[in-house]
């Protein structure tokens, strides 16, 4: 893992506004080391069967011991409920194959629900997610903890610097990895659909797995 420090930047807000404005547009290269990560208060986490994320050297990494379906996650508010993340991948270079580990970009996310029972264990948690793993054997599209409901066609293998993006608009959702389009998809479920919620990322490891091999080393996030 890289130690370096980075600064983050904020736009169109300042540094010191906790809040996130019209129009935003945030990015952070995660400078400060944090458990749980917060960047002053900006990253939201509640959900208490799930856990935090955090900062290390410039990387953020989920807080996971493995072998629960606890998924690490934060995700920000003031963005609407159109909105993209970009996230950039840092990968240990000498991890092993096994066990899993994976990187999540969360859309319409919300953790402040009524806990509710899935096939993965209890959650107040619901969002779409877009799952990548560390060794290209898929890259999907499910609602959390539910119906996966995309699959990219060709295995993309991540290396770091690798760019992982995805967007939300109406009901249409679309992914790319370094530009390259993976995913394009409309839920279409008239029951099912999430219509509301925040943009975020989040991560996964399998039992016996280290949290600090998959990381992001910047994200943006950004308002549509």
């Amino acid at each position: 893992m890289r130690l370096t420090r980075r600064a983050f930047m904020v736009s169109p807000l300042g540094a010191a506004a906790p809040a996130i404005g019209a129009a935003a547009v945030y990015r952070t290269q995660f400078d400060h080391d944090e458990h749980p990560l917060s960047e002053g208060g900006r990253w939201i986490h509640r959900d208490s069967t799930l856990t935090p994320c955090r900062a290390i050297g410039g990387v953020a990494f989920g807080t996971q011991r493995g072998g629960a379906f606890d998924d690490s996650n934060a995700y920000m508010a003031g963005f609407g409920n159109d909105h993209e993340v970009e996230a950039e991948v840092w990968l240990r270079p000498d991890a092993p194959a096994r066990p899993n580990r994976e990187v999540e970009i969360l859309l319409r996310w919300r953790d402040d629900g009524r806990q509710r029972r899935t096939p993965y264990g209890l959650t107040r948690a619901t969002g779409y997610e877009i799952n990548w793993s560390h060794v290209g054997a898929y890259l999907v599209l499910g609602r959390f903890k539910g119906d996966e409901l995309a699959r990219a066609k060709t295995k993309h293998r991540p290396r770091s610097g690798d760019r992982m993006r995805a967007r939300i608009e109406g009901q249409r959702i679309q992914a790319w990895i370094n530009d390259q389009p993976v995913i394009d998809h409309v839920d279409e479920h008239p029951r099912l659909q999430i219509k509301s919620g925040h943009p975020g990322i989040g991560f996964y490891i399998d039992a016996g797995a280290a949290s600090t091999d998959f990381g992001f080393a910047a994200v943006t996030l950004r308002a549509l």
